[in-house]
């Protein structure tokens, strides 16, 4: 994978997804998605999904995201991105079933991978800061295909 194009791009996308997603942890217990994005340029930007009263569920923040940067990516406005959510992982099995942060990173150049860490927290007691405690565990990523620059090609 070390020819791919893209791959210190996703890459260096995944680690800040993951690294935002810890710091949401420790602090609120939970986050909504969010996406990174990578100009042309290098520089990174968050996108979060629009606050409202009536918050959206998950899926409608996701949905959004994907559309905004679907927009970006047509227009030729990023070179990567990234959306990071919080999910069950083996939800269907209460023996496995475990907390996990899922990052997509895909790169225009067509490299699209899939970032899987699964965590454990704990709610810490009294006035600490931040206020849950978070175990990483093993991080597998995976390739997958693109969906998000195969779209504005």
């Amino acid at each position: 994978m070390a020819d791919d194009a893209g791959e210190e791009e996703c890459s260096r996308l995944i680690e800040d997804a993951l690294a935002a997603a810890k710091r949401l942890l420790e602090e609120e217990g939970q986050f909504r998605p969010f996406a990174l994005t990578l100009s042309p340029a290098g520089e990174t930007e968050i996108l979060v999904p629009q606050s409202t009263e009536d918050a959206g569920s998950s899926e409608e923040d996701l949905e959004a995201l994907r559309a905004d940067i679907g927009a970006q990516a047509e227009a030729g406005d990023i070179a990567a991105a990234a959306l990071a959510i919080n999910v069950w992982v083996d939800a269907d099995d209460p023996a496995k079933k475990s907390d996990a942060v899922i990052v997509f990173a895909e790169h225009t150049g067509g490299l699209a991978l899939q970032a899987t860490q699964r965590y454990a927290i704990e709610e810490r007691r009294g006035d600490v800061v931040p206020g849950h405690a978070v175990t990483l565990n093993d991080l597998a990523v995976d390739v997958i295909e693109p969906s998000i620059f195969a779209a504005a090609t």
